[in-house]
């Protein structure tokens, strides 16, 4: 698979897309890093083709991918034009504006769920353990988040049972969802007469074709 990519550096002579090999994961829209005139730099893929535009040789591999879902959607591509094309501003700068700069600056962690579940129903408690043994009887009927277990037993007893080797702690990874909360269903709305005609003027705006190898 080879990738176009829009490299993040803010300046006039290398305002270009650039053409990378890269992973089958790799789609249009996401954050990667790519090595670039000696050095190796974040950039924003824009198009992902089997085939490539260059000689193979001379097309460098994609280093890392950031996002296993597009960061950017296709509609930023089409304003990421308008804009360059309307303030003179390269197009890196342009697609700066649709992410937050925590996430450009690598600030952004991963987000986990901590769970704990069943072990060894068998360890020995002390008979006075009373927290303990309704931890271990509770646990199984299933795996329980940490935190809200920790709530209703008491934490020193959670964490007794773990100590003893009666349950487990491990981390799942959750997806960050910016939109959680809203209402999935789309009204739509009426357009404005301007609002239509930006909106014409960004859909019927020329894409970028011309591409480059770093």
């Amino acid at each position: 698979m080879y990738c176009k990519v829009i490299v993040d550096i803010a300046h006039s002579q290398v305002d270009k897309v650039f053409e990378y090999s890269c992973p089958e994961k790799v789609q249009s829209g996401c954050r990667v890093k790519v090595p670039f005139g000696g050095r190796v730099t974040e950039g924003f893929v824009i198009e992902v083709s089997e085939a490539p535009s260059f000689d193979v040789s001379k097309i460098k591999p994609v280093r890392e991918v950031y996002d296993e879902q597009p960061a950017l959607v296709p509609e930023c591509f089409s304003l990421m034009q308008s804009i360059a094309d309307r303030y003179r501003v390269p197009k890196a700068v342009a697609l700066r504006l649709f992410l937050p700069s925590e996430m450009r600056l690598g600030r952004v962690s991963e987000a986990f769920t901590k769970y704990i579940k069943l072990k060894d129903p068998g360890i020995s408690l002390n008979k006075a353990a009373k927290k303990q043994r309704e931890a271990l009887e509770n646990l199984k009927d299933g795996e329980r988040k940490f935190t809200e277990f920790c709530e209703q037993f008491g934490r020193a007893a959670v964490n007794a049972i773990v100590e003893k080797g009666g349950a487990e702690v491990y981390k799942v990874r959750r997806e960050r969802t910016p939109m959680q909360g809203e209402e999935e269903e789309y009204t739509p709305v009426t357009l404005t007469p301007a609002q239509q005609n930006a909106l014409n003027y960004i859909e019927n705006s020329p894409k970028p074709s011309s591409s480059y190898t770093a």
